[in-house]
């Protein structure tokens, strides 16, 4: 696949929650995604791609801005509708389901939104972090060469 890659790299024992992160970012970055369990495989170190980092962070946002946008043009065109229960006893019953779990619904869809923001922020200072890293361990390599 062409493109930008995300390569998440999870260590410790492979459980629910790797199969969770995937398909929270596979739902919010369009591009390959690749994931590293294996412990045991040939990685040489840690490597951080700033400007890619700094990409996925801008999609992450991008999709929170329209995940906002979804749910208040939800809450308006629910709201429009005024009174869909009615008054009878089986409206009262579909009332007494239905206002919770809009609520429900609603909420999630907010909390989705501000983790899309917060992992755009997380990638964003993991960009600025790998950047200043590289810079503050290139000075010390040119100090213990002497300056050259």
């Amino acid at each position: 696949m062409g493109g930008t890659a995300l390569v998440i790299r999870l260590s410790g024992p492979e459980g629910l929650w790797h199969s969770e992160l995937a398909a929270l970012v596979k739902g919010a970055w369009m591009g390959e995604i690749l994931l590293n369990t294996d412990s045991t495989a040939n990685v040489d170190g840690f490597h951080a791609h700033p400007t890619e980092l700094r990409i996925a962070a801008l999609q992450f946002a991008d999709d929170g801005v329209d995940l906002w946008a979804a749910l208040g043009r939800l809450q308006s065109s629910l709201d429009g509708l005024g009174s869909v229960c009615g008054e009878s006893a089986p409206g009262r019953v579909f009332a007494a389901a239905y206002e919770p779990n809009r609520r429900s619904v609603e909420a999630a869809m907010g909390s989705l939104a501000r983790g899309l923001a917060s992992v755009h922020d997380g990638l964003a200072d993991m960009a600025d972090n790998s950047e200043h890293t590289d810079r503050v361990v290139s000075a010390a390599v040119r100090m213990s060469d002497g300056g050259h």
